[in-house]
């Protein structure tokens, strides 16, 4: 004869089950454990190479002027 011990002790299950859920939680939201090799930006930097065609006001652009604001808005389409 043989025994079911999952209906013998169902708080057993539920709680190893808890565990597990909350570990795995844990490891999914820690992010990667090592740094990203992609380079940081700081204030003064210079702009990263980019494909600039026009903006919304004015013509083509060719050069970034230094002493000049730029605003770039990027859009998607989900």
């Amino acid at each position: 004869m043989s025994v079911d011990t999952e209906l013998i002790l169902p708080g057993k299950v539920v709680t190893r089950m808890k565990i597990l859920l909350t570990i795995l939680l844990g490891v999914s939201l820690s992010g990667p454990l090592y740094p990203a090799d992609e380079p940081v930006l700081s204030i003064g930097d210079p702009l990263p190479a980019m494909d600039i065609s026009d903006f919304v006001q004015g013509g083509k652009v060719t050069t970034l002027d230094k002493n000049r604001v730029y605003i770039l808005e990027f859009w998607a389409t989900w």
